[in-house]
């Protein structure tokens, strides 16, 4: 009977720990372009997302050419000193990046999303402890049928990773039909780490 009772109790905290998460946009906003810097010569049409603060740390994308290598480049910083933080793929940093800085109401721990409908969509944070970036979630792993338009949205404090059908028949491009699908993200704090929920079209 205990056992029982101890099983109950695990399933009520899970679910109470799933199904009511909230989230909060605290600061949104898209990569604009800023003036080159003699710090960086070789970088054209710089490419800064808004600041975002966490315990008194800034914390911002950058988007940039390199005209070294001739590489598009878009990396998640810490401070203006960061030697480009952390980099990530599959970004055309000429594309508008929206830039998502969301917080779990539960925990106050803040995120970092970054998409561009087109390429992949992130959510990173930083671990002061650790003192790095961690990538919590990337599109590139989750399954879709569709080939393009990733976005991460907070919808009636839910944040969710959706996938909607790829369109460019305007430039005589191929097409995909159908509704979004999406992932429902939560916060799982005994893990640290975030868990998710195939909603399908259900949000």
């Amino acid at each position: 009977m205990k056992k029982v009772i101890l099983l109950l109790l695990v399933l009520v905290t899970f679910i109470s720990s799933t199904a009511f998460a909230s989230f909060t946009v605290v600061n949104s906003g898209y990569l604009h372009s800023v003036a080159i810097t003699r710090n960086h010569p070789h970088e054209e049409d710089i490419r800064y997302s808004p600041d975002f603060k966490e315990n008194g740390t800034t914390f911002r994308f950058s988007g940039w050419y390199y005209n070294g290598d001739h590489t598009d480049n878009i990396s998640f910083d810490k401070g203006w000193k960061s030697k480009w933080g952390f980099k990530l793929k599959g970004f055309d940093p000429y594309r508008g990046h929206k830039t998502i800085q969301i917080q779990d109401d539960a925990t106050g721990k803040l995120f970092y999303a970054i998409f561009d409908n087109y390429n992949a969509a992130y959510i990173l944070g930083y671990d002061f402890g650790l003192k790095k970036v961690i990538q919590y979630v990337n599109s590139d792993n989750y399954y879709s049928t569709y080939t393009g338009l990733k976005e991460i949205e907070v919808r009636n404090g839910e944040l969710y990773l959706i996938f909607k059908p790829y369109n460019d028949s305007g430039n005589g491009g191929s097409r995909e039909y159908g509704p979004p699908i999406a992932y429902r993200l939560y916060w799982d704090a005994s893990a640290n780490w975030f868990g998710y929920e195939d909603v399908g079209t259900d949000f």
